[in-house]
Formats: C-alpha cells, sequence, structure tokens
C-alpha cells in the first residue's frame, strides 16, 4: 500500500544563520497559507520562476 504521508520536517535552529532564519519564516508562511503540500505548492512556484 502506498502511503500519502510525506515525511516529517526537522527542527530548524535559527541560531545555524540567515538560512535557517529564513527557512523558518518560509514555513510560517506556509503555515499561514493553510500549510499546503509541497505538492501542490510545485506547480505555483513553476509559475512564477524556478522551483
Amino acid at each position: 500500500m502506498v502511503s500519502n504521508q510525506g515525511r516529517q520536517e526537522g527542527d530548524i535552529n535559527p541560531a545555524d544563520g540567515p538560512v535557517a532564519e529564513f527557512a523558518i519564516a518560509l514555513r510560517r508562511l506556509r503555515e499561514q497559507c493553510g500549510r499546503p503540500t509541497y505538492r501542490q505548492l510545485a506547480p505555483l512556484s513553476a509559475k512564477v520562476g524556478s522551483p
């Protein structure tokens, strides 16, 4: 049987620098948008630039 559940997101330590802080900000934005799946986000990113 195939599962539709993706892998769990790991913790990001903001002390790891600006890239980690950016990743945290992206996760917050995704949360505010209703937690769309990455599969749902992929075609949207293709419309605005490189995925």
